[in-house]
């Protein structure tokens, strides 16, 4: 995979923690699992609610863009075998 590739592959990923709360428990267990294996927070971590979840979209303006970068970064090296 080329580095555009894995950076829309980590947005799917994170895109599919939106329907966390409506999977079975084995689907939650699983994408932990999955988050865990590349260097995403997994969901379980995030205390997900819907209004948090709202909170989020209306306070996306002040995410900060270090954070999201170096998590993404984090997921494109594990994927790669960069484990640094």
């Amino acid at each position: 995979m080329n580095k555009e590739e894995l950076e829309k592959l980590y947005h799917l990923l994170n895109d599919l923690g939106w329907e966390y709360q409506r999977m079975s428990r084995d689907g939650q267990e699983t994408l932990d699992q999955i988050y865990a294996m590349v260097g995403i927070e997994p969901m379980e971590d995030r205390s997900v609610s819907v209004e948090a979840n709202m909170s989020l979209v209306e306070d996306d303006m002040s995410a900060d863009p270090d954070d999201i970068e170096f998590e993404k970064n984090v997921f494109i090296n594990r994927i790669k075998g960069n484990n640094d």
